[in-house]
């Protein structure tokens, strides 16, 4: 998928250079132990195509290799049981929820209305195109039909019942995932980790956040109602499992 991951890279670029006070550097960290499912000359071949990926002005730190006594000596809380080596490599961070804050702010700014605790209920179709959408207010109830050269529908895993309604022909557009994070506390370091899991063949991340760490994700289909998504113990088990490993 090198075109998604060239287009994520210059995305980062691009926020790089528009929210420098959002966007900071991360370092991350990839163990390799006897039983990691990918050779390491894999791994170094990708983390180099994915430095190259970035381009020239990617202001994070190039991926570099490490031997199995510099993975212990920089990190030394890694188990060492059947540690062979590790690679670091550059990525970044943002606070998604304050840059989108911004993202308001500046489109107040340049003359767009905002509304807050307000939810489109339907949208509104014109000659088999959506032409807006009926908005309600959920303190006072009152609902206002609001009309849209261009609607953008950025509602998550509410977003297909939007439609569905609006256009029941339509084919489906969202695939909902369920990914799950823990908040647990803070690694002795400043760097993320990748590591990858001994089952299911994914990846799990551990990613310093405001003090503590995020362990996740998880990626499973969803297909129940977004509003009674919960939590389930074999997840938590899941997740504390490979970190733990």
């Amino acid at each position: 998928r090198f075109g998604l991951v060239r287009k994520a890279l210059v995305e980062r670029g691009r926020l790089f250079r528009l929210a420098p006070h959002r966007v900071r550097p991360l370092r991350f960290l990839l163990p390799i132990y006897d039983d990691t499912r990918v050779p390491a000359w894999k791994l170094r071949l990708g983390l180099w195509a994915y430095d190259r990926l970035a381009g020239r002005n990617r202001q994070v730190e190039s991926s570099r290799r490490l031997d199995s006594e510099g993975v212990r000596r920089e990190y030394p809380f890694l188990a060492r049981s059947g540690l062979k080596s590790g690679f670091t490599f550059g990525d970044a961070q943002t606070d998604d929820a304050r840059l989108t804050l911004e993202l308001v702010d500046g489109a107040v700014a340049n003359g767009a209305v905002a509304l807050n605790r307000a939810r489109a209920t339907e949208l509104l179709v014109h000659d088999s195109a959506v032409a807006g959408a009926r908005v309600e207010d959920t303190e006072t109830g009152e609902a206002v039909r609001v009309r849209a050269a261009v609607t953008a529908n950025c509602a998550g895993p509410w977003g297909q019942s939007l439609v569905e309604t609006a256009l029941p022909s339509s084919s489906r557009l969202v695939r909902c995932s369920k990914g799950v994070h823990l908040v647990r506390p803070p690694l002795p370091s400043t760097v993320g980790m990748m590591l990858f899991t001994r089952r299911h063949g994914g990846v799990v991340f551990m990613i310093p956040w405001y003090g503590i760490t995020l362990v996740g994700t998880t990626d499973t289909d969803f297909t129940g109602n977004p509003e009674r998504l919960r939590l389930e113990s074999d997840e938590i088990d899941y997740l504390l499992e490979q970190a733990n490993g």
